[in-house]
């Protein structure tokens, strides 16, 4: 019988934090009119889901290791399981990305952050081709602009620089 490692409050730590931060917006949320609350909550319920099936993913009995295997097929058996540590570096570097996300948001809005944010991710942190960067970028931007101003009807934030107001 192999001995498979158990979990440490590391391994929760990122996800559990982030469950708490979603679960308080879709609480925040509920308190917008209806017309200006419904894409928040939406936003902020599947943030709670995917960050529980990350929390169940992470636990060491059968189900949850098939989870993690099935989203994740580099994930070996538990048998062969190697305890990975993810450094402190790349964990800030995550939450440095984050709030570099929302702050170009805030000032230069949506339609110029997100496609810089998103090739930057694919391209440099993601390690794919300039090209498949570039489509994808360019595919999911209009997918943003689609849904929203075009389907929904709704304005994409300009930002405080080039035009918003809080």
């Amino acid at each position: 019988m192999t001995d498979v490692p158990r979990s440490s409050s590391h391994d929760y730590l990122f996800p559990g934090l982030i469950w708490l931060l979603a679960l308080g917006f879709v609480v925040q949320a509920y308190g917008f009119p209806p017309a200006s609350g419904a894409v928040p909550i939406m936003i902020g319920w599947t943030t709670v889901a995917l960050a529980s099936i990350d929390l169940f993913s992470r636990m060491r009995f059968p189900a949850a290791r098939a989870v993690a295997r099935f989203l994740s097929p580099d994930v070996q058996s538990p048998s062969a399981e190697a305890v990975k540590r993810v450094s402190v570096a790349r964990i800030a570097t995550a939450i440095g990305g984050i709030v570099a996300l929302a702050a170009g948001m805030v000032l230069v809005g949506i339609l110029y952050t997100v496609p810089v944010f998103l090739f930057v991710a694919l391209h440099w942190a993601g390690r794919r081709s300039l090209g498949t960067s570039l489509l994808l970028t360019v595919v999911v931007t209009g997918l943003i602009w689609g849904t929203f101003a075009g389907l929904l009807r709704l304005a994409l934030y300009p930002g405080l620089l080039l035009g918003g107001n809080w």
